[in-house]
């Protein structure tokens, strides 16, 4: 079956990496533009026909729909990207507070495209999502503090998924071998 897969976690899990991996390993055919409400959505077609959400610019420590204006352009541009009939939609980004909802509505979409919804949670301990932010952000401090509830807030959300019956995958980001990021995610959005 083909798959919308969000890949999930808080800032400096790994999520950009292994989408960035993933478009190494598919290859990019050519930036695309989605239409939505709040605007235009840009995303990548890959050579094998899956879309994945945002630009992913060259040297950008930040991929994804980080860049996108909110959760309804991101749950939009899904939708458009599915009215394509690709192979699969992968879209990652930080969406507190908004985690469970977001995931529903996006199930929903795909299910309404014949697709079906997978998470895919990047799982660091909190000391290693400090460390992460630090080194991407060359050493700038930030709230520690609103790092620690917003990693709360992610694994929450990931348990009460899986809960309720989502398709739901967790990777431990300490165990994993970076290079193998992207091979993991191509499993998972096929």
């Amino acid at each position: 079956m083909r798959r919308v897969v969000q890949v999930r976690g808080t800032h400096g899990s790994g999520k950009t990496t292994m989408v960035r991996q993933f478009l190494e390993i598919e290859g990019v055919d050519r930036l695309i533009e989605l239409p939505t409400s709040q605007g235009i959505a840009n995303a990548i077609l890959t050579n094998s026909g899956f879309v994945v959400l945002g630009k992913y610019k060259d040297g950008s420590n930040f991929g994804g729909c980080d860049g996108y204006k909110n959760r309804t352009m991101v749950v939009e541009a899904i939708d458009a990207a599915l009215d394509g009939n690709p192979a699969g939609v992968v879209f990652e980004g930080v969406f507190y507070g908004m985690t469970v909802k977001l995931a529903r509505d996006v199930a929903e979409i795909a299910e309404r495209h014949g697709y079906a919804y997978r998470g895919v949670y990047c799982h660091r301990e909190f000391e290693d999502t400090v460390r992460a932010v630090h080194e991407r952000n060359g050493g700038r401090p930030f709230n520690e503090e609103k790092q620690l509830v917003k990693c709360q807030k992610v694994l929450s959300s990931y348990t009460a998924l899986k809960r309720i019956g989502y398709d739901m995958v967790k990777v431990d980001v300490a165990s994993t071998p970076r290079a193998e990021m992207g091979r993991l995610l191509v499993g998972y959005a096929r």
